[in-house]
């Protein structure tokens, strides 16, 4: 997954969409759009010394060493390879993810505590849902009031006609 503008996702070779966008973008090859858009975020960022690090199954080490030399001499950019079996990857990145979980768990709390340091229960409900829930609302209310998104707003009398008239309404179809 990569996130960024196109000319940073299109960098990514990785990315479904970034091969997508790297047809688009300046460059008469893949290749040399990819290459176009790793230096390009580089400068942007104002990167020093980048290194991409990727899980990599054991069955393609072999097929990367010279076009990963190719990319660091292209772009500047060092990659760094963590070798897992095609069965392991799964469970490395479960690891991960629970070592991650367990020291949050170390520094917000224990099993004795809420997840922010609380002994005890601010109320003491069975169902908690009873303030969650309004609380919820009431955030979605204020976030929509309070952060008005223009492009809807322009959109409004358009999408009430519609709404209202049925006109661009697509036909049902049986399935």
């Amino acid at each position: 997954m990569a996130t960024g503008t196109p000319e940073e996702v299109a960098g990514v070779p990785a990315s479904y969409t970034g091969r997508f966008l790297a047809d688009v973008l300046p460059g008469e090859t893949v290749e040399e759009r990819a290459v176009n858009g790793a230096k390009e975020y580089i400068k942007k960022n104002n990167l020093k010394n980048p290194s991409l690090t990727m899980l990599m199954i054991a069955r393609f080490k072999n097929a990367l060493p010279a076009l990963t030399k190719q990319w660091e001499e292209l772009t500047g950019v060092k990659m760094k390879f963590v070798e897992v079996s095609y069965v392991d990857s799964a469970a490395k990145i479960m690891a991960e993810a629970v070592a991650k979980a367990q020291a949050d768990l170390d520094k917000w709390g224990s099993e004795t505590t809420s997840f922010m340091g609380l002994e005890k229960p601010l109320f003491k409900l069975k169902n908690p849902g009873l303030v969650s829930i309004p609380l919820g609302f009431l955030a979605v209310i204020l976030g929509s009031l309070l952060y008005r998104d223009k492009r809807a707003e322009e959109m409004w009398n358009e999408v009430y006609a519609r709404q209202n008239t049925g006109l661009l309404v697509s036909k049902s179809t049986a399935h």
